[in-house]
């Protein structure tokens, strides 16, 4: 099993949006239970936004898809997630659409800052300025959640028929 401070799961789709593309439905019932059992956290591109969304379940969810072909998408789903587990969005035309962002955005990315404690994800404009700034999100305790097994992958891929 994973003794590992931070489990980061990256996929293309995101599992909750509210850019134009919305929810995966199937990420979201097949692997969110795993994100939640393991203290894993979630980061995804595809809708091209730049979201923080934090529904009180430990996962975090990170969508970074602005880092080309333009930022950003509309907020066209932005009734299927609970305003308070929205943290961050940069949505909309030069990225204001939900926020007041510092400058008209063309793009942006994330980069992350850990510590032994802790992680924070820092959200950035085409030009480096610094937009959002998370919460402290604190390591995982291993002695807290269950390992990884790999019979818990087994049986999470053959439900694909891989």
């Amino acid at each position: 099993g994973s003794k590992a401070d931070y489990i980061l799961v990256g996929g293309h789709y995101p599992i909750y949006s509210i850019g134009s593309h919305g929810n995966t439905p199937l990420l979201e019932m097949m692997l969110n239970p795993f994100l939640k059992k393991y203290g894993a956290h979630y980061m995804c591109g595809h809708d091209h936004d730049m979201l923080h969304i934090d529904r009180g379940t430990g996962v975090q969810y990170i969508l970074t898809g602005a880092g080309g072909d333009g930022c950003c998408y509309d907020a066209k789903h932005l009734k299927d997630i609970p305003k308070d587990a929205i943290k961050f969005a940069a949505v909309g035309k030069d990225g204001s659409a939900y926020q007041k962002m510092p400058l008209p955005l063309l793009g942006g990315f994330t980069s992350f800052q850990l510590t032994a404690e802790s992680m924070k994800v820092i959200f950035h404009a085409h030009d480096g300025t610094e937009l959002y700034r998370t919460q402290e999100i604190p390591r995982r305790k291993a002695n807290d959640l269950q390992d990884l097994a790999d019979d818990d992958l087994d049986s999470y891929f053959a439900t694909f028929d891989l």
